[in-house]
C-alpha cells in the first residue's frame, strides 16, 4: 500500500469493504475446496452455537450475502466472510457465492480486521493480536494505526498490553468469560500468580470490573501500609509519617529537630 494510504480512516476502509458491485464485477460460485482461510484473520474463537444457527439458515435459505475473496496462484483467499465460509462447510455445500477482488496483503489484513470490528465480533485479545500483527508486518506506529481504525493512541497501546496476560487467562478472554475491562485491569499487574488468582475470584464471585478495581485498591492500600510500617520500624522513624504519592515515597517529620535527630542517628550508626 502506498504511503498516501497510511492516513486513510476507518470509514474509507469500510466503504471499500462494502459490497457495492461495480459493472466489471460479478458474484460467482466458487468451489469451497478452492478457498483458503485468511492467515491475517483476527478472529481466533468461533461461537459453535452461532455457527450452527448460520449453518441451518444456509441449508434452509441459502447464503444471502456473498463472501469477498482475492485470487491466489492456486485458488482464492478469504478477505471477508470467514464465518459464512465455515458455516457453508458445516452445511456440506460444495460452492459458495463470492466476489473476487485483488487486494494486496496489507489491505487484506486491514479489511479482515474491519469486517469483525464492524460486526463487533472480536474479543479484546483477538483485536490486540491483530493490531500487533499490523504493526509488526507493516511498520505502523501506534499513532498511525489508531488513526486508521478511528481509535485513540492510548487505546491501541492499552489493548496491545493485553497480550502480556498468561495464556490460561488469555483463553478466558477468548471464550468471553472475562471482559475486556477485566483483562485490561489484570494486564497492568506484573505477577502471573496474582493475575491467575484474581481471574479465579472474578469467575467464582461474579465480580464486575468495578469490583475488581475496588479489591485492588484495598489490597494496594493494605500492602502500602504494611510496607511503610516496616520502613518506619527499620529506620526507627518515631515522629514521622510516610506517604506514597504516585511513584514517590515522602517522609514527613513532625519538626526540624526530629529530622535532624534522624540524620544524626543514621550517621552515628555508620
Amino acid at each position: 500500500m502506498s504511503k498516501s494510504n497510511l492516513g486513510r480512516g476507518l470509514s474509507q476502509l469500510m466503504d471499500e469493504n462494502a459490497l457495492n458491485i461495480s459493472s466489471d464485477e460479478k458474484v460467482i460460485d466458487v468451489a469451497l475446496t478452492q478457498i483458503k482461510p485468511n492467515p491475517s484473520q483476527p478472529r481466533l474463537y468461533y461461537d459453535e452455537k452461532a455457527l450452527h444457527t448460520l449453518k441451518e439458515s444456509i441449508i434452509q435459505y441459502g447464503l444471502m450475502q456473498p463472501i469477498i475473496v482475492k485470487p491466489l496462484r492456486e485458488g482464492f483467499m478469504i478477505i471477508a466472510g470467514e464465518r459464512r465460509y465455515k458455516a457453508s462447510l458445516l452445511a456440506n455445500k460444495s460452492t459458495i457465492p463470492a466476489v473476487v477482488r485483488d487486494y494486496n496483503a496489507q489491505m487484506a489484513a486491514e479489511l479482515a480486521l474491519i469486517e469483525n470490528i464492524q460486526r463487533e465480533d472480536l474479543t479484546s485479545i483477538e483485536e490486540a493480536a491483530t493490531y500487533k500483527q499490523l504493526i509488526e508486518n507493516h511498520g505502523y506506529t501506534h499513532a498511525q494505526l489508531a488513526q486508521k481504525i478511528g481509535k485513540s493512541r492510548p487505546y491501541v497501546t492499552n489493548i496491545i498490553g493485553l497480550l502480556n496476560l498468561p495464556d490460561d487467562v488469555t483463553e478466558l478472554v477468548l471464550n468471553r468469560k472475562l471482559s475486556m475491562g477485566h483483562a485490561r485491569t489484570l494486564s497492568k499487574l506484573n505477577d502471573y500468580k496474582k493475575i491467575r488468582s484474581l481471574a479465579k475470584k472474578i469467575l467464582d464471585n461474579g465480580w464486575s470490573v468495578r469490583d475488581l478495581e475496588a479489591h485492588l485498591s484495598v489490597r494496594n492500600q493494605t500492602e502500602t501500609t504494611k510496607a511503610t510500617t516496616k520502613i518506619k520500624r527499620t529506620l526507627k522513624l518515631k515522629n514521622a509519617e510516610i506517604k506514597v504519592q504516585g511513584k514517590k515515597m515522602i517522609v514527613n517529620f513532625a519538626s526540624d529537630e526530629d529530622l535532624n535527630q534522624f540524620i544524626k542517628d543514621q550517621l552515628d550508626e555508620k
